[in-house]
């Protein structure tokens, strides 16, 4: 019995599995970020624990502008144009780290002139401010060694190097910020918290270079500065955006900060969701950008509307479960948060579908529209909070956002239409997906006062995966098929 589980398991499909790698690590971390954030409330003050939580989103922001977002679209582009394994490659790898460090450098340097005021304007103390810095550039030759790791289907390493992290991280900070003197425990919290990766930063970012052996390529500076420079902006909309609703919400509600609660957790839900969606979408780039390198687009659409099948079954099952999902995760005074969780859910399912999109505007290297969209998205979703939060209250919250990427979906499928005129995916197949996501959301949401009918819902959700599960399987082990002859074999 258990060498035939071994055995399946050894089968698995290599695309599987470091999809599965990269979910369980994000769960992992995502787990341990809910199960230590009621230790660090008690220990640190409402004080030190709102200066931790403006220091992490500084952070986000500080890390894509230093970074430029180079492992996310750039490096990937590289990977696909040079070869997972070639020199010209390690060379690029080493280039970008010098590139990133000396723009590190100039915000340090930019930080130093402007001391006092971006001390103003970000509530933080200098010192937390130049460690931000630091933590960017380290992370940067992590990030790079994973996403080449993903390219050659090399899971391991890099799940356990993952979840080290993640757990010496809440480790060091608990130890850190218990040792730490009164006036030091701010820093100590993020500094132990963030050290595990800073260590194992530097130690790639060594290794990196030796064995790249180029600190400075003005052509490949050229090429990453103008492929990374438009998504910049589109990157910081995002992460402002993911933010806007809860600062608009405390704005515009007499109760703001009890309703910001309420929409928190349906926010939290969601992102354990888009946890999901993201590993899948993660793991299936490279198969994209292959195929569109062989120019072989109906093998795209095939996989691709069973996978986006696949994911719709995982969608509607979240939704079906969102009361007890609640119940577990929250107190019973969060109950009527359950009527948020379907339209901010299905507006990761949106992000899903228009992430497809995206990754052949990425490949063909239209960047500079994604930018202008997703800009025009975000202003579309504060102006809808500002005219409907006051009416509706905090739920409306959820559904101009899920109007805002509804419509970015819609615009990035017009670009990706200008990119490759080509018939890359099925989109009526999409259409008809995603419209089943809408209308089933809405109405497993009238079946929440009866328990017994969402059961059987999500039963039949069930038996119709198991119906269908030999196309899914066979998908997956074309995914995972050796390139035929006439492939580059370094690609």
């Amino acid at each position: 019995m258990l060498s035939s589980i071994i055995t399946k398991f050894k089968n698995i499909p290599n695309p599987i599995m470091v999809s599965l790698g990269y979910i369980i690590t994000k769960f992992f971390r995502q787990g341990l970020g809910i199960i230590s954030m009621p230790i660090f409330t008690r220990i640190l003050s409402k004080e030190d624990f709102g200066t931790v939580s403006i220091y992490f989103s500084w952070a986000s922001i500080a890390i894509t502008l230093i970074t430029l977002n180079i492992h996310a679209g750039f490096y990937k582009n590289a990977i696909v144009d040079f070869g997972k394994k070639s020199k010209k490659l390690d060379e690029i790898t080493s280039s970008m780290l010098t590139l990133c460090s000396i723009i590190a450098v100039f915000f340090f340097v930019f930080s130093l002139i402007f001391r006092q005021q971006i001390t103003n304007i970000t509530n933080l103390p200098f010192r937390l401010i130049a460690f931000m810095y630091l933590c960017a550039i380290t992370a940067l030759p992590y990030k790079l060694w994973v996403v080449r790791q993903r390219f050659l289907y090399r899971y391991k390493l890099a799940t356990v190097l993952s979840l080290t992290i993640a757990l010496s991280s809440v480790t060091a900070g608990l130890i850190g910020v218990l040792n730490a003197p009164a006036d030091s425990v701010i820093f100590a919290r993020i500094f132990f918290s963030e050290a595990p990766l800073i260590i194992l930063g530097l130690i790639f970012f060594v290794i990196l270079i030796v064995k790249g052996k180029t600190l400075v390529n003005i052509s490949h500076w050229k090429h990453a500065l103008c492929f990374s420079l438009p998504l910049v902006p589109q990157a910081i909309s995002v992460i402002v955006l993911a933010q806007s609703d809860k600062i608009m919400i405390v704005n515009l509600l007499e109760n703001g900060s009890e309703s910001v609660a309420l929409y928190s957790v349906a926010y939290n839900i969601a992102l354990g969701v888009q946890v999901l969606f993201l590993a899948i979408n993660t793991s299936w780039i490279p198969f994209t950008y292959k195929n569109l390198k062989a120019e072989k687009y109906p093998r795209i659409e095939k996989y691709t509307t069973l996978l986006v099948a696949a994911v719709l079954a995982l969608f509607l099952i979240v939704v079906c479960f969102a009361p007890e999902i609640l119940a577990i995760l929250a107190a019973p005074i969060y109950q009527e948060a359950v009527w948020v969780i379907p339209p901010v859910i299905l507006s990761v399912f949106f992000m899903f579908v228009y992430s497809l999109f995206v990754n052949v505007q990425l490949y063909h290297k239209k960047t500079v529209p994604i930018m202008f969209a997703s800009i025009a998205a975000a202003i579309l979703n504060i102006i809808l909070n500002l005219i409907f939060i006051p009416i509706f209250g905090y739920i409306a919250a959820a559904y101009t956002t899920l109007l805002g990427y509804a419509t970015l979906c819609v615009a990035y499928y017009i670009l990706m239409r200008r990119a490759n005129s080509n018939r890359i995916y099925n989109i009526k197949a999409l259409l008809a997906l995603t419209s089943i996501a809408v209308v089933g959301s809405f109405l497993i949401m009238l079946t929440y006062q009866t328990t017994i009918l969402r059961y059987l819902i999500a039963l039949a959700i069930v038996a119709m995966c198991f119906a269908f599960r030999k196309k899914i399987i066979s998908a997956f082990a074309e995914i995972k098929r050796k390139k035929n002859p006439s492939e580059r074999t370094d690609a």
